[in-house]
């Protein structure tokens, strides 16, 4: 029975993204190979520009993959809580994987949609929080170590983004203006 749904999830899979790639360049009206190429390519830079955070951004979405899979095989098991767990940790693992490829944060709703992208980080701070509150019992019962450190190595990175990045960027200037002047 499964198996007659697989060829058209397939299809779906393949024809979406293009039908979705040929729509946004319309609508945007930009080139469709700006939508379709390598970021490296179509920016003429070296291809391993941004090397960690792509390996990020294939870490968030491996877990992502994961967890979503995990969700279903406990739904299956009958393991309600556990699969809410799970469900909401792909989708959280998902949304952050998002945000880093699209530089959702930083790009899109700030520049595209008018968000502030300290807004988006209030966002996902609360959605982490009442995460983090709603699977409190299975997070503290010490058999996901590796999720306080991903939740820590999130905080910190989050950190970074806000407060390091933006007195960097003052230092750099004040140096250069510094040789300049």
């Amino acid at each position: 029975m499964a198996n007659r749904w697989l060829g058209p999830l397939v299809l779906c899979v393949a024809v979406l993204p293009l039908a979705a790639a040929a729509g946004a360049s319309l609508v945007l009206r930009i080139d469709v190979s700006v939508l379709t190429r390598d970021p490296t390519s179509i920016a003429g830079i070296h291809p391993l520009s941004g090397v960690l955070s792509s390996l990020g951004i294939l870490l968030w979405w491996t877990s992502a993959s994961i967890w979503l899979f995990s969700a279903g095989v406990l739904r299956e098991a009958s393991a309600s809580l556990h699969a809410d767990f799970a469900l909401w940790s792909g989708a959280l693992s998902a949304v952050i994987g998002f945000d880093d490829l699209f530089l959702f944060h930083d790009g899109i709703a700030p520049y595209r949609l008018g968000v502030p992208e300290q807004a988006v980080y209030v966002a996902l701070g609360l959605v982490v929080a009442l995460y983090v509150v709603m699977y409190r019992s299975i997070i503290m019962r010490g058999a996901n170590p590796l999720l306080l450190v991903a939740l820590a190595l999130l905080s910190s990175s989050v950190a970074v983004d806000v407060v390091l990045e933006t007195r960097l960027a003052r230092w750099v200037r004040g140096r250069i203006s510094l040789k300049t002047g």
